[in-house]
């Protein structure tokens, strides 16, 4: 990475609450190509320190697919691996890990007759204990363990017009109640997380409500799945919800895509949600082409971490692209993974070190498809006011209680908010952060 001496010859004036932020480093990563097609749907952080991916491994041509655990130590590498052929075609769409140390895993089977719902409980090595047939004709994207160590699942119901299934088994997988939530078009669920009254948040998206072509669609019930309020959330072309996690006042927070507000083909939104289901905010992110979201955590100190993929700010196709907020949604940094391949990040998690985890996919040149896993550093933050200058021949911000001058002749990095260095002669109006040579980070704003 190239430092810049350079003179800069625009101005730059920001007087506001800014946030310090520092880019985190990238410790390790690695990648999984078991067969011709391999993919990971969800990572988590097991109680021994090590990480545990959840997903398929197969081939294209023809389809024939199997449920895929990877087990890995601290540093990512492998501890052991399990495939489990339940029928022709498996996807292993969601796990977690159970309250006595060993898996859970959901997905759904695709056989001759039908696509059904399955649950498989293994024990700490992946061995299988045991595996049940939930629901026929039906799609499993996502599963949690309720803290009546049952299980809860929601996914897609393939009738006529497809609807919203919202599913509670004990803890052997027996089923307790199945629910379905639809309307006269298509509806589906993608993620549920449980609220501090035993009750459920469902996100989903939803044809048949709301105000577009589709919308996303958040539903409060109680512990039995009964409806307590549901809400739309959209413009008059399409959004889709990605991933869904509880704040701290018992809201939520979402991120997916919009087409209907933003810049381009498809942006990055961040919603958040108090408990009653208003909006309180909401944040864009992206360019000109198509963005999106698709899992979004809360983070320690109360900010949020998002992974997805952008096809704005990658060279020649898709790249992976995590991003940091605050609590109030403001953006504090940008990671791009940018590469001559289609990447993406489907899920990511913090890390009992304070870095976080991220597993996608990446499709090298080989045209197979690869597990990525990729595991940050701790980031810092810290909040201050700034006033910030960039004359002729000199940088200079008045920060409060200090003041940071920076001549000229001194070195320092510009970075956009995909965390790209990018040469000062090339800056458009925007947001960037910008790196000293003493790594002192801050946010500036770009105004011409």
């Amino acid at each position: 990475m190239t430092l810049y001496n350079r003179i800069v010859s625009f101005l730059i004036i920001s007087k506001t609450l800014i946030l310090y932020a520092q880019v985190p480093d990238t410790v390790w990563t690695k990648t999984f190509d078991n067969n011709p097609f391999d993919r990971a749907s969800s990572v988590l952080q097991t109680l021994d320190g090590g990480y545990i991916i959840f997903g398929e491994t197969g081939t294209i041509e023809p389809t024939s697919t199997d449920a895929y655990i990877i087990k890995t130590d601290h540093l990512g590498d492998t501890l052991w691996t399990r495939i489990y052929d339940i029928d022709s075609v498996d996807c292993l769409s969601d796990g977690n890990q159970t309250f006595d140390g060993g898996y859970i895993g959901a997905g759904h089977i695709s056989g001759q007759q039908n696509t059904s719902i399955f649950l498989m409980k293994t024990d700490q090595l992946g061995e299988t204990l045991w595996t049940k047939i939930i629901s026929e004709e039906c799609i499993c994207y996502s599963v949690i363990q309720a803290s009546d160590s049952g299980y809860v699942l929601v996914g897609e119901w393939l009738a006529l017009y497809p609807g919203l299934c919202l599913m509670k088994t004990d803890s052997d997988g027996n089923s307790i109640w199945d629910k379905r939530y639809d309307g006269t078009n298509d509806d589906f669920g993608w993620q549920v997380c449980q609220t501090s009254d035993g009750g459920y948040y469902v996100l989903g998206s939803t044809a048949s409500f709301g105000s577009g072509s589709y919308d996303i669609w958040l539903l409060r019930t109680d512990a039995d799945g009964d409806t307590l309020w549901t809400r739309t959330y959209g413009g008059t072309s399409i959004e889709y919800g990605g991933g869904l996690d509880i704040t701290a006042d018992g809201g939520c927070i979402i991120v997916g895509c919009t087409y209907s507000f933003g810049s381009g083909g498809g942006d990055i939104w961040l919603l958040r949600i108090n408990n009653v289901g208003d909006t309180l905010w909401t944040k864009l992110f992206g360019g000109s082409s198509y963005d999106i979201g698709l899992c979004v955590r809360r983070t320690y100190e109360g900010g949020y971490i998002m992974t997805g993929l952008t096809e704005s700010f990658g060279v020649d196709s898709s790249a992976l692209w995590i991003i940091k907020t605050d609590a109030n949604g403001t953006l504090l940094w940008g990671k791009l993974y940018d590469r001559p391949h289609i990447d993406y990040g489907n899920c990511v998690r913090q890390t009992s070190d304070s870095g976080y985890i991220v597993v996608g996919h990446t499709f090298p040149a080989s045209l197979t498809n690869d597990i990525w896993l990729l595991k940050f550093a701790t980031d810092t933050c810290a909040i201050f006011e700034e006033k910030l200058y960039i004359p002729m021949k000199r940088i200079h911000a008045t920060i409060i209680n200090e003041s940071l001058l920076i001549p000229a002749t001194s070195q320092f990095k510009i970075y956009d908010i995909t965390g790209r260095m990018i040469e000062p002669d090339k800056i458009t109006t925007g947001i960037y952060l910008l790196e000293t040579e003493k790594q002192k980070t801050i946010k500036i704003i770009i105004i011409k």
